[in-house]
C-alpha cells in the first residue's frame, strides 16, 4: 500500500529530527543529559 510507505516515511524523519534535538540537547546541556539519563536507569533497575 502506497500510503503505508508514506506514513512510515512521515514517521522514521520524525524519529530523525527527534534525534537531531536530543543530540543537540546533550551538546548545549551535558551535565543535565546525563544526570537524567542516570535517574531513568535508575528508575528503571529499581523496578
Amino acid at each position: 500500500m502506497r500510503l503505508e510507505s508514506e506514513l512510515l516515511q512521515v514517521f522514521q524523519n520524525s524519529i530523525k529530527q527527534l534525534q537531531c534535538c536530543n543530540n543537540e540537547f546533550e551538546d548545549k546541556n551535558g551535565d543535565i543529559h546525563q544526570a537524567h539519563t542516570r535517574l531513568l536507569w535508575f528508575r528503571s533497575t529499581a523496578s
